[in-house]
């Protein structure tokens, strides 16, 4: 991959500090790591303009992420679970879903939020997880979990707005290999 990651937990910050400090400029990034949770309810209703996602789909929603978020990683197996996208004038313009199932306990991590950057803003994100939600609370999941870069605001913001709780908080350190 060319790079590599080294999560410092919440262990305490002398010891983040000294990881940061021993790894010097092959600190990629130093960010904070939020994680969250919401109960899937029967009180969301689909947005007209969401549907779920298809194979045909992929090169729409691979260059949707690769364009307005490129460190989001995207395979096409990812179509195989529910991935919801927002459509406007035959563009998709929005999207987010399953990244993984945890079919036992009736619980999915939730990911791949991206809006075209010129839409951001809006209210789409908020349209596809209210669409997102009925189509899981549909197929039965209970819980739904997800994590946000506490440096991103405004998705911390919009998950918090939408009934998620945080609930776990974690140092991450992405640095290069060696």
């Amino acid at each position: 991959f060319g790079r590599g990651v080294v999560v410092a937990g919440t262990e305490p910050p002398a010891l983040r500090a000294a990881v940061v400090a021993r790894c010097g400029t092959g600190v990629l990034a130093d960010q904070t790591i939020r994680y969250y949770r919401r109960a899937v309810d029967a009180g969301s209703a689909p947005d007209p303009r969401c549907r779920r996602l298809g194979a045909g789909d992929y090169d729409a929603a691979a260059e949707l992420l690769r364009t307005h978020h490129p460190a989001t990683v995207f395979s096409r197996w990812m179509l195989d679970d529910t991935l919801i996208g927002l459509f406007e004038d035959g563009a998709l313009v929005a999207c987010g879903g399953v990244i993984a199932r945890h079919r036992g306990l009736s619980t999915v991590v939730l990911g791949n939020f991206v809006t075209a950057s010129e839409r951001r803003g809006q209210g789409l994100a908020r349209a596809v997880m209210r669409s997102l939600l009925a189509s899981l609370h549909a197929d039965g999941i209970g819980l739904v979990t997800l994590c946000a870069t506490a440096e991103n605001r405004s998705a911390c913001r919009s998950y918090e707005a939408m009934g998620f709780t945080q609930f776990d908080e974690c140092a991450e350190l992405v640095v290069e290999p060696g």
